[in-house]
């Protein structure tokens, strides 16, 4: 059975064998509670009578400006946190996630995703062999930027889509 975990902002890691993958973030280490679930969730998975599973502990921030003609009518800022973790059964795939970051949660998460597998391959049996290919460990990714959108003030980026607004309007057709 190949199994394979990973784990933190959007972070690989495999239990027992620790390691860097090609995209990987020198200066980035998670935390030995992430490494734990992660391996957590793999032997869940595997328990459950998954051929092949993984898990991903991802942390996503988002911002939100909106404009309606010249006025800013919403600003929001929040992030999500959470594991998801992927299970293979037969020639099916499962998924489930949760928040909720604690052991039995993410047990009952792993079990969850297997379940689904197995659902799916009653539905549509079949078998398929994964590439051998290296486990992908400990991997930062981070979406690429010039700027980072995060240092730019709320005011900055108001101001622009207030002048991006007034432009529009200018366009016949637009109102």
């Amino acid at each position: 059975m190949k199994l394979a975990g990973i784990a933190g902002l959007t972070v690989a890691a495999v239990p027992s064998q620790w390691g860097c993958g090609p995209a990987s973030d020198p200066n980035f280490n998670p935390a030995p509670q992430e490494r734990a679930l992660i391996e957590q969730a793999i032997e869940a998975v595997k328990d459950a009578g998954a051929s092949y599973g993984d898990a991903r502990i991802s942390r996503h921030w988002f911002e939100s400006i909106t404009t309606r003609e010249k006025q800013i009518t919403g600003v929001s800022s929040r992030d999500s946190y959470g594991i998801g973790i992927r299970a293979l059964v037969g020639g099916s795939w499962g998924f489930s996630a949760t928040r909720i970051l604690t052991t039995d949660a993410v047990a009952e998460t792993a079990k969850e995703a297997v379940e689904i597998a197995k659902i799916n391959n009653r539905i549509a049996p079949s078998e398929i062999t994964l590439a051998p290919i290296d486990v992908v460990r400990e991997v930062y990714w981070e979406t690429p930027h010039e700027i980072d959108p995060f240092e730019v003030s709320i005011e900055d980026k108001a101001a622009l889509l207030v002048q991006i607004n007034e432009a529009a309007l200018q366009t016949d057709g637009v109102n």
